[in-house]
Order: C-alpha cells, then sequence, then structure tokens
C-alpha cells in the first residue's frame, strides 16, 4: 500500500521509482556515458532526412493553402467561391 508507511511485503521487491534506468544499471550498463552526447546520437541521416522531408510538405502545403486561392483568382480568372473550393479541394487530399 502506498502512502500508508507499512514496510513492504516479505518476498517482494519495492519498485523502483525509474524502472526504464533500473534495467540497465541492473545489466551493469553506465547510464551517464550513454546519455552522453545526446544530440549527437540523435544526428543520424535517417532521422535528418525525414525531418527535413516533413518541413519541406509542410512548407509546399502551407504555401499552398495561402496562394492557391489567389493564383487561381488572378490567373485563370475564378471567383472567389471556386478558388476557395479548389483550396478545400487541396485540404482534403492533403489531409
Amino acid at each position: 500500500m502506498r502512502g500508508t508507511g507499512a514496510p513492504p511485503t516479505p518476498g517482494r521487491r519495492a519498485r523502483p521509482r525509474w524502472p526504464a534506468l533500473a534495467a540497465p544499471r541492473a545489466k551493469g550498463l553506465d547510464i551517464e556515458s550513454s546519455t552522453h552526447h545526446a544530440f549527437r546520437q540523435m544526428l543520424k541521416p535517417d532521422i535528418i532526412g525525414s525531418a527535413f522531408a516533413i518541413s519541406v510538405s509542410l512548407i509546399i502545403y502551407y504555401l499552398a493553402v495561402g496562394f492557391f486561392p489567389v493564383y487561381f483568382q488572378t490567373i485563370f480568372g475564378f471567383s472567389q467561391s471556386k478558388a476557395n473550393a479548389l483550396g478545400n479541394w487541396n485540404w482534403t487530399f492533403n489531409a
């Protein structure tokens, strides 16, 4: 029971506060060396490449949402409602 101050029952170990750190320590792994240079461990080509691709696709999407209605109105002569309807179709296929 938690909060009662009663000692743990015999045969059961107390649950560690941070079980994700308790298991590697039990195996004898050095936690400090594995968490040293955490950002450098994450800078791998697959992570950087996917983050870059998502960023580029979001930039293209935001530009399309912002400029396509104006583009269709000025270049093709669509009315504002028709240009917005095309923007809705764009949003539907991207979502």
